[in-house]
């Protein structure tokens, strides 16, 4: 495990910025999983539009990307995972980003790379019409040195450990889960947050 341990860079470090605070994994009930196939066309085609949003995004300094410090134009943009809710107009990004070693203000070895993880909400009015790609996260990691890790720590999050209660009672579901599609989570999301319109091809 190749991972920064200076705690006082927040490195490997879980930003809780407004999800569940409950860490024990909750896989989603069989009954309410979902599973929805795209063909590699639409996935591709939405891809794009996805990734010119968080360039955009990123450009514009946004959140996720707000920081100056951390994100510029060699920032490396990936989109690790597009997930589809039941009627392929809302969808879940997640996203890791790869920024060089010197941008930190401790070099612990001699890895070039460290990445950083979000997931973002994005939705479209119909299929015609450009995704949107809302600027706030409800969780990000932060200064991994491999992205094979943080892809893991990302989708054990999403997709175990979403699910579960907050202090305010409010149900948390996991991305897999028919419900979180059309929770209050997701809707909050569309209400408040501001979005980024990816352009079409």
């Amino acid at each position: 495990m190749k991972k920064i341990t200076n705690i006082t860079l927040i490195l490997s470090v879980f930003l809780y910025l407004s999800c569940s605070t409950d860490n024990v994994s909750k896989p989603t009930p069989t009954k309410y999983k979902v599973r929805v196939k795209v063909t590699k066309t639409v996935y591709s085609r939405d891809s794009i539009q996805v990734y010119r949003a968080l360039k955009q995004m990123l450009n514009m300094h946004l959140n996720p990307f707000s920081s100056k410090m951390i994100y510029d134009q060699q920032s490396q943009l990936n989109i690790d995972s597009l997930i589809y809710g039941p009627n392929k107009l809302r969808m879940v990004v997640l996203v890791i980003v790869r920024n060089n070693t010197n941008k930190l203000l401790v070099k612990e070895n001699k890895e070039k790379y460290y990445y950083n993880g979000f997931y973002l909400f994005c939705s479209r009015d119909n299929f015609q019409a450009p995704i949107k790609v809302y600027e706030r996260s409800c969780f990000g990691l932060m200064n991994f040195y491999s992205y094979g890790e943080i892809k893991q720590v990302l989708h054990d999050y999403c997709f175990l450990r979403l699910f579960g209660e907050s202090s305010l009672n409010d149900i948390h579901y996991n991305v897999d889960d028919l419900r979180f599609w059309n929770s209050v989570d997701f809707e909050w999301i569309l209400k408040n947050s501001k979005p980024t319109l990816g352009t079409p091809e």
